[in-house]
């Protein structure tokens, strides 16, 4: 399972670059770290997905509430005043779909892997692995990632 891990730690750092840049037009730097240093930031929403397959776990997305309102402003093409908190949650919720569903394709597993739904969610990872972590910068702000396996 470790190896694995490796693997979708990996291929999530491309999904990151690729998600990014092409549904939220913002280019990233992405290097290891904390995911509590931005969960515990003033006004950020989490949203979390299960997955289960060849191992079985959870991801967790934190992302600001001003970068989250960008992204969401950047993907819908409205301007932040027009959007209601449902859209703005759901674009956490959609960023987190979309990062782990692309992680999970480029993985060569002898079994697929399936997704449950993404919810917000205001609890933190219980205890996210700083090998499983990564920190994503964006112009706007910095977001951060979190594999958690069973």
């Amino acid at each position: 399972m470790m190896m694995m891990m490796e693997t979708l730690m990996t291929q999530m750092k491309t999904s990151i670059s690729e998600v990014m840049e092409t549904m939220f037009y913002y280019p990233v730097e992405i290097r290891g770290g904390t995911f509590d240093h931005v969960f515990r930031s003033q006004g950020t929403t989490t949203a979390a997905i299960r997955f289960s397959g060849p191992f079985c776990g959870s991801i967790h997305l934190a992302i600001p509430e001003a970068l989250l309102s960008a992204m969401a402003e950047n993907l819908m093409g409205v301007e932040q005043e027009s959007l209601g908190v449902e859209q703005i949650q759901g674009t956490a919720t959609e960023a987190l779909n979309m990062i782990t569903g692309n992680s999970f394709s480029r993985m060569d597993a002898p079994s697929p892997f399936d997704l449950g739904i993404p919810v917000v969610t205001d609890t933190a990872p219980g205890n996210p692995c700083r090998d499983n972590t990564l920190i994503i910068k964006t112009p706007d702000g910095t977001m951060a990632i979190t594999a958690e396996p069973e």
